[in-house]
């Protein structure tokens, strides 16, 4: 019989650990070799198109600008249950002509035809995407997106930690490294993006290795922002004073989402539509009691000055 535990001293640990390869950046500082890592956002802001880029990426083994990327072109599989092949063409297309040329190690996987949607936990689908992984030896995978593996870990906590613990385990017995994209549930379009934001259970952050987050900016339609939320592998870099700023566009026949720099995640957030923040300000007031206007500015990501003013017009500045 197998024993479950592996014991050593700490400095065996490092011994051993040292004469392992050092894991390389997938997705610059936001994603390594080996991780479990969670990627959000909220419904049409653009996480499959940065999904795409990512995966094209890697498969050619060419960063993406603005971004660094460790080692040669390597196999990727894409389960993507969220796109028909008819709308994956026209984003990678112009208008249904001129295809823009995938590498030929990027795989696209989704639901065979006429088959009634199923979680992907299934015994059955588990050991098909574990098949493919073994004969091709493809270790990096991307799923669009987290709700077709499992809907009820978006609301049971139980249901969560085992599908996070499943694909631990399948990360570690194929030494995957495996991207999630996951949605947040309906929130205010001007409050800075954090944990809690992620939708479904705490159970789905805390036993990922990583965790960033894609959210659009109120002042311009098509510009959007990367912050970093949990990291393992690395420093944290890419916090609320320096997120990565992006543009969403079309060059020729490939939709996705360009480098433009460095910024604080404030600016993005600027409040046009005072009724919302005012609504939000008043909400906090009545369910943290223990929140001072300070700390209520900070959660919704605005003015002290504006919360005090609006405290102050409702008569709640008691």
């Amino acid at each position: 019989m197998s024993k479950l535990l592996h014991i050593r001293t700490a400095e065996q640990c490092l011994e051993e650990a040292s004469r392992q390869p050092a894991p390389k950046m997938l997705f610059d500082e936001l994603w390594f070799e080996n991780e479990l890592c969670i990627f959000f956002a909220d419904t049409n802001v653009g996480k499959s198109l940065l999904a795409v880029q990512i995966a094209d990426a890697i498969a050619r083994g060419q960063p993406m600008e603005g971004f660094r990327l460790e080692g040669p072109p390597r196999p990727v599989l894409y389960l993507d249950f969220e796109l028909s092949d008819k709308q994956f063409e026209k984003r990678y297309s112009e208008e249904y002509q001129n295809h823009y040329p995938f590498s030929q190690n990027l795989m696209r996987a989704g639901f065979s035809p006429g088959l009634s949607q199923l979680k992907i936990r299934s015994s059955a689908l588990f050991s098909e995407v574990e098949e493919h992984l073994v004969k091709t030896g493809c270790r990096i995978v991307i799923v669009d997106n987290l709700s077709y593996l499992s809907e009820d870990a978006l609301e049971n906590a139980q249901e969560a930690n085992a599908l996070m613990k499943d694909l631990k385990v399948l990360k570690e017995r194929l030494g995957l490294s495996i991207l999630l994209l996951a949605h947040t549930p309906k929130r205010l379009r001007h409050k800075p993006l954090g944990k809690g934001d992620l939708a479904g259970s705490s159970g789905l952050s805390r036993f990922a290795d990583a965790l960033f987050a894609l959210g659009a900016s109120t002042t311009e339609k098509n510009r959007r922002y990367l912050k970093q939320l949990k990291v393992r592998s690395a420093e944290f870099q890419y916090g609320a004073s320096n997120v990565i700023e992006l543009e969403i566009k079309k060059d020729t026949n490939f939709l996705g989402l360009h480098f433009l720099g460095y910024g604080e995640e404030r600016h993005q957030l600027k409040v046009e539509d005072y009724s919302e923040l005012e609504g939000a300000i008043l909400k906090m007031r009545e369910t943290k009691t223990e929140y001072t206007q300070a700390k209520i500015a900070q959660e919704l990501g605005c003015d002290a000055m504006r919360v005090s003013r609006t405290l102050k017009k409702y008569g709640k500045n008691k």
